[in-house]
């Protein structure tokens, strides 16, 4: 708490007083001079009395020249002494006050109740009023110079010895005591505004050093988790790496088991690394959103691919549906919406009670050239409980499948509300016992083409006929949407009572002259699912069996089959979950038309080798492990490989002999990567341009930036998956294929996303 009397002699407080007072101090002497030059010119005083008038007017123009001295100069006089300027000033404040005192009383005794006295009188009220205002925080020396100039005034006004001066008298009491009790309260107020503002002050000064402070402590805790993160990313890279090369020898079935748990235990580890990364960035503000183009239905496509496996294990159908005209490539952050994305769906996945899972995905268009992506989660037969509805978007809210092994670190859910924020959108979720619960998030995004997803098989495919059967309500209008854009009739049964109901359907549509050209047959995930509907169709005498396909999960698709049916060429599988690339591809097989289909596994095994690449790569890298298995993963691909430990033997290597990519890492003795990576480019001048793909166990918010920034062309982060690696590798050596779209893009799912999923 601030002492009130040591505030009262605060010499800064009171310096601006004390300047405030002589700043306004010219009021007074204006109303003065003026009243005085009215009354001695219209009120006939210097005629009657010209040496009393001189007189009055001599003092009152020395004690003018007096003030205003003081207020000229007063920087110089009052840092001579404040207390001796303030005490000159209060004195010829008072003297001013005592002649105007003396300059009433004449006028009232040798005018009483003219109009001389009643221009007197109200100057006496304004100065006095005027005083209360400038002089409120010295309330003594206020108090003073109010009974100088009224009590004198007053007592003049009574001695005249009339009825109306005595009414006049006692107005003119009621106003000096309501005078002084302004100024008590103006001088209260006064000093109650300046304590009010100097606590203020204190407490901002004291919250800049706590907000200092805990910067302080924001940045120290963000250099710990960098320093950590990269301690513990380097070591897990080796890990994981040598897990990858194990899995590539002769194991024994338990072998492959402990390895595959080693793995699985090694990802989740990262997964919690990363989720406390992300967390700690949106806790202090530091998300850094990577804008890039992107084709967002090849993206979700892939996020249900992957966690399809996952939702088919508890026995639930996952579906998306996309609005029409959605652009065939939007410009934002990937990765971040992906990360929601998933997130979503995996929460999705734990409180799922029902038996499917609905993702809705829109785009409001805001103009032609961005807009607000729109994507929902449904899912039913689940209700939150009321005592975490309102805190499941808060840090460590755990609200798990509820079987005690499926709860996350809960932190997904305030990742993703951190990241839909700073995307400029917002994230929530509704909750009924007759819908369920739905999760939506929404992020602003840019339109990158206005074109929408290529129909390949449009023309082979308008006019056809398919009829679905079994299918839950997700899957349905999910298949429904996708052949209805190729200009297929969709006709639907909810489920299939018997083979001889679908086949009457089938008859009577001949019959009609508007056949089936296509059935699609749903497998129950709850069930091994019953071919005999399949077989039905395809021993039918009374039909011309159309062509089918059966959706299956992928454990589904696992089982031995023994059938007459698994060899038909009219009849194909299709893995649930259901995505448009797939279903296009076993269209364009069963009628005949070429389909653009991504192919996911470009790489294929031979004989546990890859085909040999004429590739020659550098490989920059300081730690021995790390050397190990990125020259191990790089042998897999097929490249020559030639190391370098630091930036410094690597300019060396690259004076002897050219490279077709150089991996560089970023923190290494000598020369780290951002130097080398500088030198080399001054180097090359105006000769080609070598690629330089950064490898580092740094992935803080701006280290991206950063490589690029140094003059490297791509970014990778350990630990290095051999697919990702070597996409980047097909990428910048010029040997991209179907895997990766027009513009560069690889059809793969961010490495950081795919192992959360895992």
């Amino acid at each position: 708490m601030i002492n009130r009397k040591k505030l009262v002699q605060d010499k800064k407080i009171l310096r601006t007083i004390d300047k405030n007072i002589a700043q306004h101090g010219r009021y007074k002497w204006l109303g003065i001079v003026l009243i005085f030059l009215l009354v001695a010119s219209a009120g006939k005083l210097y005629e009657q009395h010209a040496i009393t008038t001189l007189a009055f007017g001599a003092v009152i123009m020395l004690l003018g020249a007096v003030e205003f001295f003081l207020v000229v100069r007063f920087e110089s006089v009052y840092g001579a002494g404040p207390a001796r300027w303030r005490r000159w000033f209060v004195m010829n404040h008072w003297l001013s006050g005592a002649l105007w005192a003396a300059f009433s009383v004449h006028i009232v005794l040798f005018y009483p109740l003219g109009t001389n006295t009643f221009l007197v009188v109200v100057l006496a009220v304004g100065l006095c009023s005027l005083a209360n205002v400038e002089w409120s925080p010295y309330y003594r020396a206020n108090l003073f110079f109010q009974s100088v100039v009224f009590l004198p005034l007053i007592i003049a006004v009574l001695f005249t010895n009339t009825i109306n001066a005595y009414a006049i008298g006692g107005m003119l009491l009621s106003v000096y005591a309501l005078l002084l009790q302004q100024a008590k309260t103006l001088n209260e107020r006064h000093w109650s505004t300046i304590y009010d503002r100097h606590d203020l002050e204190i407490k901002a000064r004291d919250l800049n050093q706590a907000v200092n402070v805990a910067t302080e402590a924001s940045q120290v805790k963000a250099e710990f988790l960098t320093n950590i993160t990269h301690e513990i990313r380097t070591p897990m890279n080796n890990v994981l790496g040598m897990l990858a090369l194990l899995d590539d020898t002769e194991l024994s079935p338990q072998q492959q088991k402990l390895q595959g748990v080693a793995v699985s235990s090694g990802e989740a580890l990262l997964h919690l690394l990363e989720d406390v990364l992300d967390f700690s960035r949106i806790a202090s503000g530091s998300v850094v959103l990577n804008k890039s183009v992107f084709n967002l239905r090849r993206c979700m496509d892939q996020v249900l691919e992957m966690l399809g496996p996952v939702a088919h294990g508890r026995g639930l159908d996952l579906s998306v549906i996309y609005e029409r005209d959605i652009p065939l490539r939007l410009k934002g952050d990937k990765e971040r919406l992906v990360q929601i994305v998933t997130n979503l769906v995996s929460k999705a996945i734990r409180l799922c009670k029902g038996t499917e899972i609905i993702v809705r995905v829109r785009l409001d268009r805001s103009d032609t050239l961005s807009g607000r992506l729109s994507i929902s989660v449904m899912l039913g037969g689940a209700v939150l409980p009321s005592d975490i509805v309102e805190s499941i978007f808060e840090a460590f809210c755990r609200s798990g499948g509820g079987d005690g092994q499926t709860e996350d670190t809960g932190l997904g859910l305030a990742i993703s509300k951190g990241l839909a924020e700073c995307m400029g959108g917002n994230i929530g979720f509704e909750n009924s016992k007759e819908e369920g619960i739905y999760f939506w998030f929404t992020a602003d995004v840019n339109v990158s083409t206005q074109q929408a997803q290529k129909d390949d098989g449009a023309k082979a495919l308008r006019g056809k006929t398919a009829l679905l059967v079994g299918f839950p309500r997700g899957v349905e209008e999910s298949l429904r949407t996708e052949l209805d854009s190729w200009g297929m009739t969709i006709n639907a049964v909810a489920s299939a009572r018997s083979s001889e109901n679908i086949i009457e359907i089938l008859k009577r549509g001949e019959q009609e002259a508007r056949p089936y050209h296509i059935v699609y047959i749903n497998s129950p995930l709850r069930q091994n699912y019953n071919l005999e509907l399949s077989e039905g169709i395809q021993a039918s005498k009374d039909i011309v069996p159309p062509k089918q396909v059966i959706m299956t999960s992928l454990a589904q698709r696992g089982i031995d089959l023994k059938s007459t049916i698994s060899d038909v060429p009219e009849i194909e599988w299709l893995t649930k979950p259901v995505v448009r690339s797939s279903i296009n591809h076993v269209l364009a097989k069963l009628f005949d038309y070429e389909a653009k289909v991504p192919i996911k596994e470009v790489l294929k095994k031979s004989g546990g080798s890859y085909e040999e690449q004429d590739k020659h790569v550098l490989l920059v890298e300081d730690n021995k492990v790390n050397q190990m298995v990125a020259r191990g993963m790089l042998t897999k691909l097929g490249y020559q490989v030639t190391t370098a430990n630091n930036g410094q033997e690597a300019l060396s290597i690259l004076d002897q002999k050219p490279f077709d990519v150089i991996l560089m890492d970023c923190l290494m003795p000598e020369m780290d990567g951002y130097e080398a990576t500088e030198a080399l480019r001054k180097r090359e001048n105006e000769t080609e341009r070598t690629p330089i793909i950064a490898m580092t166990a740094s992935v803080v918010e701006g280290e991206e930036l950063r490589c690029l920034t140094s003059g490297m062309d791509d970014y990778l982060a350990k630990p290095v998956n051999i697919d990702e690696l070597g996409s980047k590798l097909r990428k910048w050596l010029g040997e991209a294929n179907e895997n990766e779209d027009e513009e560069g893009e690889v059809n793969e799912l961010p490495a950081s996303v795919a192992r959360k999923s895992a």
